[in-house]
């Protein structure tokens, strides 16, 4: 980082991560995002990344960090980092007032930045998601009115100022409206009078929950069908209910008892 009477102020943010294999149950990785100010700036500068890992309640010795690295200008009004998604090794994050997505390498502890779709900014949260495809690629949801739009991500090419473009190809535009209809039709009540917030996005797109003034929403995607969920307390300071999605066969299948 700068040196220390040229900094203003810093910022952290951290991601727990649970290996991408299921691993053993008692080992996860934590990823700690630090950004810096400089006085001369006054705006996030540049962050490092460093890497820990516990295992069976211990800590590893060896704790990894990237370089120092300068942030693209895009990415210098970013509020916070508080979007993450792993796949394949690499950890990409989404930051708020961003117009990119920052991308963590983390066996090479190489960091780079990948610009979002024309058009799309990460304004507050409820507006972006990342979520896996099928086929292990990184796709993006953007949710404005009650229109989400689903986003793959074709190859990297060069779009100067340190970041890449991302090749975004728009594959979905859902109506997220006609699923509100579907809900009133089979007897819930729904008040839409508050804006709609994606919370989280299954694997490649399958399903979504949203908040609308405090309801959480479960969405078929496919099927564009909405269930309510339950009713959680209203988002405070543009802060949403966090949920983590589970998927399992079912019924379950439970091993016999001797």
């Amino acid at each position: 980082m700068g040196d220390d009477d040229t900094l203003l102020g810093r910022a952290t943010d951290v991601c727990i991560l649970l290996p991408e294999d299921g691993g053993d149950g008692q080992s996860y990785t934590v990823v700690t995002l630090v950004r810096s100010k400089r006085v001369d700036w006054r705006v996030w500068w540049e962050f490092f990344a460093k890497v820990s890992v516990l295992r069976a309640g211990a800590w590893d010795d060896d704790v990894r960090a990237t370089a120092p690295v300068e942030l693209p200008a895009r990415c210098r009004g970013d509020t916070t980092w508080n979007r993450a998604l792993l796949v394949q090794g690499k950890l990409y994050v989404l930051g708020m007032q961003s117009h990119a997505i920052l991308v963590l390498d983390l066996a090479s502890m190489a960091a780079s930045f990948i610009n979002l779709p024309d058009g799309v900014r990460h304004e507050e949260d409820g507006d972006l998601d990342l979520f896996r495809s099928n086929d292990a690629g990184v796709n993006l949801i953007h949710v404005n009115g009650f229109q989400a739009r689903l986003w793959r991500r074709g190859g990297d090419d060069d779009d100067g100022d340190g970041m890449t473009a991302g090749n975004w190809v728009l594959v979905d535009d859902i109506g997220v409206r006609r699923g509100f209809d579907h809900l009133a039709k089979v007897g819930g009540e729904m008040d839409i009078g508050g804006p709609v917030g994606v919370i989280k996005v299954g694997d490649d797109c399958e399903f979504m929950f949203l908040c609308v003034d405090g309801d959480v929403l479960y969405m078929d995607i496919r099927r564009r069908m909405v269930k309510k969920i339950f009713k959680a307390s209203p988002k405070r300071g543009g802060v949403l209910p966090v949920i983590h999605p589970l998927t399992m066969v079912w019924p379950p299948i439970f091993p016999v008892l001797e």
